[in-house]
């Protein structure tokens, strides 16, 4: 076995220790060894190193049954830190949600800014500051409503506004991996995560007709030019001032969308977002008049989008600490 070999293998079980901790913290080394089944050494000599690292914060014994007292080891979450940033362009500002997050997922600080219009400079000094506060920051990632096309970030109204380098400036700056992603992408990745059984079939997430998020396979699907999901250019009349029409032309057309994506994806689940379980009962009504029961996915209402996003984007970034693997 060559040493970049034994090097990677290593990685690996250092990162399988790594996440049975972090998915139940204070393991005995035993039942590390069971959740990873790795050997008691391997699992000694990742400790050793994982504990010398400050990753591993507290071992605690536990109490006597006789023996030899076992020793709880309890993983420091903010040993390492991810910066994600949500932009949401409103009406008549940009609104910029801004989270530290730990290795746990959980929220450590939040800041929101809202500026009349998009500058780069703005948000890398603002992230320079959450650097100074929080300088074990180890990853980026950006939530971005609409297509990233050359810089640019395209919806129904053409650019919303320009993105620049952000992403590549941020990364050689503050030299950390930085991500990108579409934000309906980040959300049905967020819902994936609470439901892995189905996740595993296949999911699309729907907002209010404008747009969609398409999980299959274990992976977003994005298309060949990132343009999956934008069933705003479904060829249907009204499509793109879905706003203008009431709401029952509203579910008329998703009535049509959601038959077309189970037809097309077969998915196990399609969540929607903006509407009322009335709204849901009456598209799967009417689905019944066009695919077999057997094939139709179960309608989810997502009452809020704004929480699978945040959930896709920690998700994705944390997903950036992941060691490569050669």
């Amino acid at each position: 076995m060559t040493v970049n070999n034994t090097m990677n293998i290593r990685k690996m079980n250092i990162e399988l220790v790594r996440n049975a901790l972090l998915k139940d913290n204070g393991l005995t080394k035993n039942e590390i060894c069971m959740a990873t089944e790795l050997s008691l050494a391997s699992c000694t000599n990742i400790l050793k190193i994982l504990i010398d690292s400050g990753e591993i914060k507290n071992v605690i014994h536990c109490e006597s049954t006789g023996g030899r007292r076992a020793k709880r080891f309890y993983i420091n979450e903010q040993h390492e830190l991810v910066l994600t940033i949500i932009t949401v362009q409103e009406e008549d500002y940009v609104k910029m949600d801004y989270r530290i997050v730990d290795l746990s997922g959980n929220v450590v600080h939040s800041l929101i800014t809202e500026e009349k219009e998009y500058h780069d400079d703005k948000v890398e000094a603002q992230v320079a500051v959450l650097f100074k506060e929080y300088p074990n920051i180890k990853a980026i990632g950006i939530s971005i409503a609409g297509i990233l096309e050359d810089d640019h970030i395209h919806n129904a109204n053409d650019y919303v506004f320009e993105l620049g380098n952000l992403p590549k400036r941020l990364q050689t700056i503050f030299e950390v991996p930085t991500v990108i992603e579409n934000d309906l992408n980040l959300a049905v990745l967020g819902y994936a995560v609470q439901v892995p059984q189905e996740a595993s079939k296949g999911i699309v997430l729907i907002d209010r007709g404008l747009g969609a998020g398409i999980y299959v396979n274990g992976q977003l699907l994005k298309g060949a030019s990132h343009f999956a999901g934008e069933i705003m250019y479904y060829p249907e009349e009204g499509m793109r001032q879905v706003f203008d029409l009431s709401v029952k032309q509203q579910v008329d057309l998703l009535v049509k969308i959601c038959t077309s994506m189970a037809a097309i994806i077969n998915p196990a689940i399609i969540g929607i977002s903006g509407y009322q379980q009335k709204d849901l009962d009456y598209i799967a009504s009417k689905m019944e008049d066009y695919i077999p029961k057997n094939h139709l996915p179960r309608l989810v209402l997502i009452e809020s989008k704004e929480d699978q996003i945040l959930n896709g984007i920690i998700q994705l970034t944390l997903s950036l600490l992941k060691k490569k693997i050669m």
